[in-house]
């Protein structure tokens, strides 16, 4: 199975009231991406999904920030041949790492104890750049 034609699914990482979440690789250059797409039932039943995905990419696109996941790619990709159900596809970078519970439950499990406070400001620090890079596109 490709989706766009051009991204190979390696699994499924998480799904929400309007979407899925994939852990894809591009099928050329084997780089490892995220696929957003929103569930067909989804798709099946709304008719601004594909304007609304376009949408979201133009924002995304605008953000230059280290701190922000970059979108890659966005289309549609037809899931049910016989239904004819166009499923809007946002391609983003795939970002490896912990998330911040993980890597605080880790080092309690190791040392028995909370991440430094000066590490959590830091890190707060870090997401707040990228909250004002978004702000600053607009």
């Amino acid at each position: 199975m490709t989706i766009l034609g051009r991204y190979e699914p390696w699994g499924r990482l998480g799904s929400g009231g309007m979407s899925e979440v994939w852990l894809a690789r591009h099928a050329t250059l084997g780089l490892p991406v995220v696929l957003k797409t929103l569930r067909p039932d989804v798709a099946a039943r709304t008719t601004s999904a594909p304007e609304l995905m376009r949408t979201t990419a133009r924002l995304m696109g605008r953000v230059s920030a280290p701190q922000a996941v970059r979108v890659l790619d966005l289309g549609t990709d037809v899931v049910d041949r016989d239904e004819g159900v166009a499923v809007p596809c946002l391609v983003e970078e795939y970002v490896d790492g912990l998330d911040l519970a993980e890597l605080d439950a880790r080092r309690r499990d190791a040392v028995g104890r909370p991440m430094p406070l000066f590490v959590v400001a830091d890190l707060v620090a870090q997401a707040a750049m990228g909250l004002h890079a978004a702000h600053q596109a607009g």
